[in-house]
């Protein structure tokens, strides 16, 4: 594949996440009336996973409005917090501006990072020592090799990330000394995205989605991590923003969920009922 087809496929995996969330939030008959194309259109894209040119100029539009409607919101928020910091008075202010109280937190906040550093030294040096009691007396711990303690220790090396907090696709190796106790929940949340992505009925589709929503309501909630496609970690106040969605689309999936499981048995029923009348025909 070339790196212009690459970029095409991440572009229409981005589109199609846009119109799953979409649709998780309004439905799909909303979803089409609000990007200007019909339902059906709206409903064949979501099903074949194919994005069609009318479907992509529709969704690169809704993408745009959002993000237009991000920043503004992100400037309106950061301009009402420089207006309550300037009427709440001077006092904040001239602190900041103290340079001993400047100093003094500097260098409280350096003496928190060294103590946070010696404490991960010990542990280090803790876990090679008792490794050396346990093997060749002549060994010296001056000169073992911290990286090669750590892999005889079970530790994998720790994927390099500019955002520890992203949530990746795929697996990484030694992920769990970035995810800690998330580590099962983002592999649950992994099996959940690849369902709904190779859900081939509508049934099958909501279950995922629904379960997906619920993990990251987790995620993002109780470990603060950020789902794809995002390239950055949330603020507190896009954070908030996406767990309200997100309980929102949740509470809608369910209802989804159980009217098309009723469809789908009322149709089953329906067609073996059909069917026993034309053999006894």
């Amino acid at each position: 594949m070339s790196r212009k087809e690459r970029a095409g496929a991440h572009a229409d995996e981005e589109l199609l996440a846009a119109l799953d969330r979409l649709v998780a939030a309004e439905g799909v008959v909303k979803a089409g009336e609000r990007l200007g194309v019909n339902y059906r259109t709206a409903a064949s894209c979501l099903e074949t996973r194919h994005v069609s040119r009318r479907m992509r100029d529709v969704l690169e539009k809704h993408l745009r409005e959002q993000r237009e409607q991000q920043e503004r919101l992100e400037q309106e928020g950061e301009q009402a917090s420089a207006s309550e910091v300037n009427e709440a008075g001077g006092g904040e202010e001239a602190r900041l501006q103290d340079p001993v109280h400047v100093l003094q937190q500097l260098v409280d906040d350096l003496r928190a990072e060294v103590a946070s550093l010696r404490e991960r030294v010990d542990m280090v040096e803790g876990r090679v020592s008792r490794g050396s009691r346990g093997g060749d007396d002549g060994v010296d711990v001056e000169n073992v090799d911290i990286a090669g303690g750590a892999k005889q220790l079970g530790l994998g090396p720790v994927p390099r990330r500019i955002f520890p907090e992203l949530i990746t696709e795929r697996e990484e190796p030694g992920e769990e000394q970035i995810y800690g106790a998330a580590t099962e929940l983002v592999v649950e949340w992994r099996q959940a995205w690849a369902a709904r992505r190779t859900a081939r009925h509508t049934l099958g589709w909501l279950r995922a989605e629904r379960r997906r929503l619920e993990l990251e309501l987790r995620l993002v909630g109780e470990f603060g991590l950020t789902p794809p496609p995002a390239d950055a970690p949330w603020r507190e106040r896009r954070r908030d923003r996406e767990l309200d969605w997100r309980r929102r689309a949740v509470r809608r999936l369910r209802w989804q969920l159980m009217i098309t499981w009723c469809m789908h048995w009322l149709l089953r029923m329906l067609s073996l009922g059909l069917w026993g009348r034309q053999r006894r025909g």
